[in-house]
């Protein structure tokens, strides 16, 4: 809603007129940083290509004091500052807490000696998008098979249900039914997603499919 063009001409109307960056994410209630992105956009995204302007708002948010304009440095280094959910920091604690939670799975797959290949793995083997652990061998959840895990470290509601559903649904077409972790739970209607297990906890009781043996 934020980012419409409607939105963030206004914002940046109102930045050109003084207001301060914090002031106005506090009145529109965005995350701050995620108000100086959008300023930033705006200021860069005249005549420069796409690709080149991410990378260098990605830069200029984890170094404001890179921007030449001694203001706009000043009021996104205080948005950066205290952002507790958006900034790089915040970024940098969520990514560490998804991979414990991805160790943890592999670890929880190893104890049951469940053979399987994780996300480096699997991108060594050409996959060019994976989930974090793909079965040697099917195993049964919840009477569905499970051929791939997805592990979450965050709480499963209907918007994240909407902003993983193209990523999880690849995953289903390219290696069949699988399991998603909300390690934080999940609200009830996501349940109901078609050929994906939700759970919020690693399977308590899982049976392992066991290759058939050839007939002598």
């Amino acid at each position: 809603m934020h980012r419409t063009p409607h939105n963030a001409a206004t914002y940046y109307k109102r930045y050109c007129g003084g207001e301060r960056l914090y002031d106005i994410a506090r009145d529109v209630d965005i995350a701050p940083t995620l108000l100086a992105r959008i300023i930033l956009e705006c200021i860069h995204l005249d005549g420069e290509e796409e690709l080149s302007v991410k990378e260098l708002i990605r830069l200029q948010i984890g170094e404001p004091e890179s921007i030449p304009d001694a203001r706009l440095s000043e009021e996104v280094a205080e948005c950066v500052a205290i952002d507790e959910n958006y900034s790089p920091l915040s970024d940098r604690i969520r990514h560490g807490v998804g991979e414990e939670y991805e160790r943890f799975l592999c670890e929880c797959l190893h104890n049951l000696g469940i053979s399987f290949s994780d996300e480096t793995e699997l991108r060594a083997l050409g996959y060019p998008k994976t989930p974090d652990v793909k079965l040697a061998l099917p195993i049964i959840v919840d009477e569905c098979m499970v051929f791939w895990i997805e592990s979450k470290a965050s709480f499963g509601d209907l918007y994240m249900q909407s902003k993983n559903r193209e990523q999880l649904m690849g995953y289903v077409n390219r290696f069949g039914p699988g399991l998603v972790v909300y390690w934080y739970g999940y609200v009830t209607p996501i349940h109901q997603e078609k050929d994906i297990v939700i759970l919020d906890h690693f399977p308590r009781s899982a049976v392992v499919m066991h290759a058939q043996q050839p007939h002598e």
